[in-house]
């Protein structure tokens, strides 16, 4: 049974290389977005794909975190000239992704790294 790993962000740039570098080491990759329809490639690459919105407590619960190895949040939002302009998007709901993922994890017992 190979290694599990849940990567956030996995629709991003930096996510699509944060999969291929686990999957190259023999990882099941779970990739988290929030796109509803993920581009082909990250479809084949990833073993599940789960739709969610990490601000949203109830969308974070559906993540299943057994015999996950470790959590890659690579989720967020980035576009830094809006948050200039916007900042209060960036400030609310960048540290809640993070609380609530990890609030979670916590709660179902996960002990691997994050």
């Amino acid at each position: 049974m190979s290694k599990k790993v849940i990567v956030t962000g996995v629709n991003g740039f930096v996510g699509e290389h944060v999969v291929d570098a686990f999957r190259s080491e023999g990882f099941d990759v779970i990739g988290v977005g929030y796109d509803s329809q993920p581009s082909e490639t990250i479809v084949q690459k990833v073993s599940s794909y789960i739709r969610c919105n990490l601000v949203d407590m109830d969308s974070v619960s559906q993540i299943d975190f057994s015999d996950v190895w470790a959590i890659v949040h690579l989720a967020g939002l980035s576009n830094v000239g809006e948050s200039f302009n916007k900042p209060l998007p960036y400030i609310n709901d960048n540290p809640s992704m993070v609380y609530n993922l990890l609030e979670h994890a916590r709660s179902h017992g996960f002990q691997g790294r994050a």
